[in-house]
């Protein structure tokens, strides 16, 4: 097939400008074998896609290597690696995953029966703690890949390397891009001769969503139980199945049947999700998919179940469910949720949905642990309020109780830490506006949300030590007090890049590395403040121009420069001029100051 053909066929069936996209791209592509059969099930957007392709007119060679034995490679590179060829071996691993990230593979009894499957564990897996990367997850650092699992199709085509954040870090279902080569040189063929099987790899990384499967690229919205679903179609244990367009249709992992009237479950999920949505239409007569301005409207006996865009569930009508447990937690794509008749909500419901920006509950009585937590919806929940309930941004907080319920935006280890000195307060109440929500604590402003965002923190006199890094990476806060602390440990106050006012009235010692990379930060208030720590502490603040710290005798000099005293008659203050003082942060007056009115000279 020439070039031109070849074009014009990915123009019909991937879309024109995905077809010009390549040629713009290098034209050279086109020459690929099959390039629309590759191209099949890739979708309708090419960018991510380019680099790969461009990778695909050259014929990548394994690394090579004197050892032919897969499982002494993996030894040399740190790991403890079996072959799962029992139901036993292939759940022996699962010990080393989290709650909600072990994999898939733990719940298909025939997983070993299809897959060459290799679980590897590295020497130091035992000593590497979860809680430890929280918040910190990258797909490939030490904890992710301190337990991973080869699995090879036994048809031949198809590798996946996984890793101790499945379904939690995006692309752990492609760790090491599903490349042996890339754990150790020599893996690639090693394991082709060991199992007597071939499949394909690539050195040039595979976008997130994509799979690279048999020769041919699949687009991939998810992947349950693995089994890899698009927009269009399934694709499991190598075979690719395309729904019926003319009365199917695919929202999430489920496939709307209009002429059968089921939702069907191609990966076989026990999902609360699968659940709930059977119980809503069971009782259905007439179902019906209708288009509203640039979304499908699923609904059974004219009344709305689902609102769907682009294949993924964007809202939910629930009319008959009255109790949700661990439901809809990392949904990427849900905006709004209706739960008519919901009266309680179990641990983790509505957890991790960056989307959610509406959630209507007015029969909700009851809610559990750990609802909302990373999510900033507005929460209607008119039974929840009277009780002394609160909720903004997702937090939500009970007044009487004297309790959070909800996490919501709040980071992580302020939550934390704030749960654990809550007894400091003696009363809570709440204060909603438009678009912002203050929380008071014994009449004093306590935690303050600006458009859906937390900006401020006004600790309680009762707070005496700021623990470690509790304070450190708040993309979003702009003033903090602490009146009662005396003593701020390592860590905080770092890397808060739109913090402008800090003010600690009574602290006397500060550790290492706090007050650093605020770039807003403007002015400091240490009044009682009496030593800085010789690590790097109040430093690289670029717009820091005012530190008011007057019993501060003994400054570190990080900048080699003389450090000069002069009085100030006028203020009746001793000031000492420096051009950088403490550590790289550049005073637009080059002064501070740094005594009281009426003390004397050292």
């Amino acid at each position: 097939m020439g070039k031109k053909k070849t074009y014009d066929v990915i123009k019909r069936q991937n879309g024109e400008a995905f077809a010009r996209a390549i040629r713009d791209y290098n034209e050279r592509i086109f020459e690929i074998e099959n390039l629309p059969k590759i191209l099949r099930y890739a979708g309708r957007n090419p960018l991510p896609l380019l680099k790969f392709l461009n990778g695909m007119l050259t014929v990548e060679k394994s690394h090579q290597s004197d050892e032919k034995d897969p499982f002494v490679l993996l030894e040399k590179a740190g790991y403890k690696a079996f072959y799962a060829d029992s139901l036993e071996k292939q759940n022996s691993i699962k010990p080393y995953f989290a709650k909600g990230e072990a994999l898939c593979t733990f719940i298909d009894k025939n997983r070993y029966k299809n897959y060459y499957i290799v679980h590897c564990v590295h020497a130091l897996a035992d000593t590497l703690k979860r809680e430890d990367f929280l918040n910190k997850e990258q797909q490939g650092d030490r904890y992710g890949v301190s337990v991973i699992s080869i699995q090879i199709l036994k048809t031949g085509g198809f590798i996946k390397i996984t890793n101790r954040y499945n379904h939690t870090v995006d692309g752990c279902d492609n760790t090491f891009n599903s490349n042996p080569d890339n754990i150790i040189a020599g893996l690639t063929e090693a394991l082709k001769t060991y199992f007597k099987v071939d499949f394909d790899v690539r050195q040039e990384p595979l976008p997130n969503g994509f799979i690279f499967q048999s020769g041919c690229l699949y687009h991939y919205n998810q992947e349950i139980n693995n089994c890899y679903i698009g927009s269009d179609f399934y694709l499991r244990d190598g075979k690719v199945y395309p729904i019926d367009k003319n009365s199917q249709m695919m929202v999430d992992e489920f496939i709307i049947d209009l002429k059968e009237k089921k939702i069907l479950n191609p990966a076989g999920s026990t999902s609360p999700l699968y659940e709930v949505l059977q119980n809503e239409v069971k009782e259905g007569s007439v179902w019906q998919i209708s288009k509203r301005l640039k979304r499908y409207i699923f609904s059974v006996d004219r009344r709305d179940i689902l609102e769907i865009h682009d294949s993924h569930m964007v809202a939910l009508y629930l009319r008959k469910t009255t109790h949700l447990d661990n439901f809809l937690n990392h949904h990427k794509y849900i905006e709004s949720f209706y739960g008519y008749s919901v009266i309680s909500l179990g641990d983790k419901t509505l957890s991790y949905t960056p989307a959610l920006n509406y959630t209507l509950l007015p029969r909700c009585e009851k809610i559990g642990k750990n609802c909302f937590e990373r999510t900033k919806t507005f929460i209607e929940a008119p039974l929840l309020k009277k009780e002394g309930i609160y909720f903004y941004a997702g937090f939500g907080v009970d007044v009487n109780k004297k309790e959070f319920v909800s996490q919501g935006i709040m980071p992580y280890q302020i939550y934390e830490f704030l749960k654990r000195n809550l007894h400091t307060v003696n009363n809570l109440n709440f204060t909603e506006l438009t678009r912002a929500a203050t929380i008071h604590a014994d009449n004093k402003p306590f935690l303050y949300f600006k458009d859906d965002k937390f900006v401020g923190l006004y600790f309680p006199e009762g707070i005496k030590v700021l623990e470690k890094c509790v304070l450190m990476d708040l993309p979003d806060l702009r003033e903090v007090t602490g009146d009662g602390i005396h003593l701020m440990e390592d860590g905080n106050l770092l890397r808060c890049h739109m913090l402008e006012k800090a003010k600690f009235n009574k602290l006397r010692y500060i550790g290492c590395n706090c007050v650093a990379y605020c770039r807003l930060l403007e002015e400091l208030s240490f009044p009682e403040l009496v030593k800085v720590p010789s690590c790097t502490s109040v430093c690289n603040n670029s717009s820091l121009r005012y530190v008011y710290a007057p019993n501060l005798y003994v400054v570190p000099d990080f900048t080699g420069l003389p450090v000069l005293e002069r009085f100030d008659s006028k203020k009746g203050v001793y000031i000492r001029e420096q051009p950088c003082h403490i550590s790289n942060n550049r005073f637009s007056n080059k002064f501070v100051l740094l005594k009281r009115e009426g003390h004397e000279k050292r």
